[in-house]
């Protein structure tokens, strides 16, 4: 099966991703309508499953490719400062700023700044994780 898509060897899958509408929220362009910290929450669940299932499976079915979700890594680079603090918006309070999806997304896009927005924070002192090994 070697060159086929996802979708086409496994319909179920692809059938009941489509049944319960499973979307970014934040397409086109990745940005969102909450604070910064929730691109946070949502992307490291998305991200730890995508992650899973190309670990175990060996695709991820495609959903790698759903809108706006490739673009959405920008949205905390262009949500803060020169010294990674959140902009105060919405709900979200000055706190700084990078995730360890970052780097996830950096190497899945090949988007470069993804991955130097993570390793400036945790050479100028964040605190890292065990999700920056993903």
């Amino acid at each position: 099966m070697p060159g086929r898509n996802a979708w086409d060897r496994w319909p179920a899958w692809r059938g009941a991703c489509k049944s319960t509408g499973w979307r970014w929220e934040d397409a086109p362009d990745g940005a969102g309508k909450e604070g910064v910290t929730y691109w946070n929450f949502a992307s490291r669940y998305n991200i730890l499953l995508l992650a899973s299932l190309q670990s175990a499976l060996g695709t991820d079915f495609g959903l790698t490719t759903v809108d706006g979700l490739q673009q959405s890594g920008d949205y905390q680079i262009a949500m803060c400062g020169a010294g990674r603090m959140s902009v105060d918006f919405s709900d979200c309070t000055l706190v700084p700023l990078s995730e360890p999806q970052h780097f996830w997304m950096g190497k899945r896009y090949s988007i470069p700044r993804y991955s130097w927005f993570r390793y400036n924070a945790l050479r100028d002192g964040q605190q890292g994780g065990l999700l920056d090994l993903l």
